[in-house]
C-alpha cells in the first residue's frame, strides 16, 4: 500500500478499515444513509480534503440543522479553505445551538482567533 492510501484509511465508522473511495462507493449505493455520509465527511476532513467535505456537511446540516458537530466541522472546513467569514457564521451557529457545550467553547475560541 502506498503512503497516500494509508493516509486515507479510517476506522471512524467502527472496526472496518475503509479508504475514502470505498466509503464514497457505499454512499453512492445508499445516498440517504446519514451515518455513511457523516463518516465520509469526517474522513475527508481528517484527510485535509476540506472542499469535498464541505458539500457533505452541507447535506448533513440540511437533514439535521441543529447538529452542532456538523456546523463546527463545516466551519473548520471553510476556515481551512480560506473562507473565514463563512467559518465564523458556522461557529456562531454552534454557540447558539448549545451555548454551554464543549463545542461552543471551542467555536468561540476559533471565532476570537479568526
Amino acid at each position: 500500500m502506498d503512503d497516500q492510501h494509508n493516509l486515507e484509511l479510517t476506522n471512524f465508522g467502527g472496526d472496518q478499515n475503509l479508504d475514502v473511495e470505498e466509503i464514497e462507493r457505499m454512499l453512492a449505493a445508499q445516498p440517504d444513509n446519514k451515518e455513511l455520509r457523516d463518516w465520509l465527511a469526517f474522513s475527508l476532513y481528517t484527510n485535509n480534503r476540506f472542499k469535498e467535505a464541505i458539500k457533505h456537511y452541507i447535506i448533513l446540516i440540511s437533514q439535521s440543522p441543529n447538529n452542532e458537530n456538523y456546523h463546527y466541522y463545516l466551519g473548520n472546513c471553510y476556515y481551512r479553505s480560506g473562507l473565514k467569514a463563512l467559518a465564523i457564521v458556522e461557529w456562531k451557529k454552534v454557540t447558539q445551538i448549545n451555548p454551554d457545550g464543549k463545542l461552543a467553547k471551542k467555536a468561540q475560541e476559533r471565532i476570537q482567533k479568526a
